[in-house]
């Protein structure tokens, strides 16, 4: 789960986009235009209260369907391969899960990278160099055989091997089939840190606690946000502004549509939550309004409260951003966004934590 305390920036700029796709796909590089260039907010506003606000935090509760359901992502990355006794008595054919030893020999001497014990290796799938998948094929458990093995002409892995044809005296330990839970054995196979199935789903069931908690405090500091601007009095709301949040938010749909050659309404209907053009552009608004009046009154507090943003912070909350959002380095992240919004977000994020800091729990 992000860590949604970089709310202004994600939610604004991110979260907006992947809550109206219906799938998640590379970040197009979308830049503001000329008419759109950041600036700080330039409307009036009196703030309501923002200090001794009641705070409410939802206490979370991680089940056994939770901690399964994150087992299950997990298989569908790397399944658990058990015995399939069922199979024991038949030959190995394409599409088969077999589990396995080897030692690949060249000129009579094992190689580097070559040795492997208990690997779970599906027949015919290619991801074994040419001839050692179908070497297997009409094998039966127990049996160990030499099969002749061709590297492909370019091996980056080992140039020395690059072209060759070695042999790999296979053992077939037995035949597979995936398991829909985890066991001690797996767990040892997969993690670093943990030993037992028990362990290991403990420590899933923090994490997505620590994580859920993490989200209920961000939304509890949201709601009090909301409950300063219901309190606050704007004057007019400089249509810049908005035009400023509203075509970062429009931008990357137009953006996704033309790189994929679509016209932007059946890249809606195709890929989000959106039906038309006009319901993207109608919501964009409204949230980009939003998003002004909270910056309005973020930045008049930010003012009063004399809240700044150091350089130790700067980066550390570009660094964020960049693993948050699976950006290349920090460089792509302020070429992305603008080193000033980077600065102001930060500022706007400080801004939240002392409404959540001044504020008394309920």
């Amino acid at each position: 789960m992000k860590n949604r305390r970089r709310v202004l920036l994600l939610l604004i700029m991110a979260a907006a986009l992947m809550a109206g796709c219906g799938r998640k796909d590379p970040t197009p590089t979308v830049t503001a235009d000329a008419s759109s260039v950041f600036h700080p907010c330039t409307g009036e506003v009196t703030v309501g209260q923002y200090k001794g606000l009641v705070r409410k935090v939802e206490q979370v509760t991680i089940t056994d369907e939770d901690v399964n359901k994150q087992i299950q992502e997990f298989l569908s990355i790397r399944p658990n391969y058990v015995h399939d006794s069922s199979k024991d008595g038949r030959t190995v054919q394409n599409g088969d899960v077999v589990n396995i030893d080897f030692i690949g020999r060249k000129d009579g001497e094992a190689f580097e990278g070559g040795t492997a014990q208990g690997y779970d290796l599906e027949i015919g799938s290619g991801s074994f160099i040419d001839g050692f998948e179908s070497g297997l094929v009409g094998t039966k458990m127990g049996d160990t055989v030499t099969v002749d093995a061709t590297f492909p002409a370019t091996y980056t892995n080992n140039p020395d091997l690059a072209g060759l044809t070695v042999q790999f005296e296979v053992t077939v330990n037995y035949f597979c089939k995936k398991s829909d839970d985890i066991d001690d054995a797996y767990v040892k196979k997969n993690s670093r840190s943990y030993t037992t199935a028990e362990d290991f789903k403990a420590f899933v069931r923090e994490n997505l606690r620590k994580d859920a908690q993490a989200a209920a405090d961000e939304e509890a500091n949201l709601k009090l946000l909301d409950r300063v601007v219901e309190s606050s009095t704007f004057g007019e709301i400089p249509e810049e502004d908005i035009q400023y949040y509203y075509r970062r938010l429009v931008a990357p749909y137009e953006s996704y549509a033309s790189q994929s050659g679509m016209e932007l309404a059946a890249f809606l209907k195709t890929y989000t939550d959106y039906s038309s053009p006009e319901e993207l552009y109608a919501r964009s608004r409204d949230l980009a309004i939003s998003s002004v009046k909270q910056f309005m009154v973020l930045q008049k507090i930010a003012e009063a409260e004399g809240i700044t943003v150091t350089d130790e912070e700067y980066n550390e909350y570009v660094t964020g951003v960049k693993n948050e959002g699976g950006y290349a380095d920090n460089a792509t992240v302020e070429q992305m966004f603008g080193k000033d919004f980077l600065t102001y977000s930060k500022q706007m994020e400080k801004a939240l934590a002392f409404i959540a800091d001044a504020s008394v729990e309920g």
